[in-house]
């Protein structure tokens, strides 16, 4: 039983970096996208709302908003230049 899991969650990695490096240009849309923050804000709530409730990826969307939104204010105290929020599903969120 102990190899099974062992064996499922290669499978599961192997098909998640096979995803990731046939959708990278996702990546580049959010750069180039107007409202890139709100638009990948509800790609992550939706994928989270899938496998866990909307009431949980609700909450972490919101969570990870108000810790990014202290970075950016944190950045621009400092006068260091920044990019909107970026939300990637399964990962956290940046600012750039």
């Amino acid at each position: 039983m102990k190899n099974n899991k062992k064996g499922l969650w290669g499978i599961i990695v192997a098909i998640g970096l096979f995803l990731l490096s046939k959708l990278k240009w996702v990546f580049a849309i959010f750069k180039l996208a107007k409202f890139s923050t709100v638009f990948s804000m509800f790609l992550s709530l939706g994928a989270y709302a899938v496998l866990y409730g909307w009431k949980f990826g609700v909450a972490l969307i919101y969570l990870l908003f108000v810790h990014e939104m202290g970075h950016l204010w944190a950045a621009k105290r400092k006068g260091i230049p920044t990019s909107p929020a970026i939300f990637i599903p399964f990962m956290g969120a940046l600012i750039g």
